[in-house]
C-alpha cells in the first residue's frame, strides 16, 4: 500500500534527514541509484510524494534504522 511523505512522517525535514542518511550509507549501484531516485521524487512532489511499503522499508534498511 502506498501512503504519502506527509502521513508518514511529521515534517519534511525528518524524511530529507532519514534520505542524507540513506545516501551516505548507500553500499552498492542499485543502493545509490535507488536513493537517488527517491531524492528525485523528494525534490519534485515533497511531501506529496508517495511511497509504497517496500521503497520505506528499503530506506530504512538502507539508512540503517533497522
Amino acid at each position: 500500500m502506498s501512503q504519502q511523505v506527509q502521513d508518514l512522517f511529521d515534517d519534511e525535514a525528518e524524511f530529507q534527514e532519514l534520505l542524507d542518511t540513506a545516501k551516505n550509507n548507500a553500499a552498492n549501484d542499485w543502493e545509490e541509484n535507488f536513493i537517488a531516485q527517491q531524492i528525485d521524487k523528494f525534490s519534485q512532489f515533497g511531501r506529496r510524494m508517495y511511497l509504497s511499503d517496500l521503497q520505506l522499508e528499503h530506506i530504512n534498511r538502507i539508512a540503517g534504522d533497522q
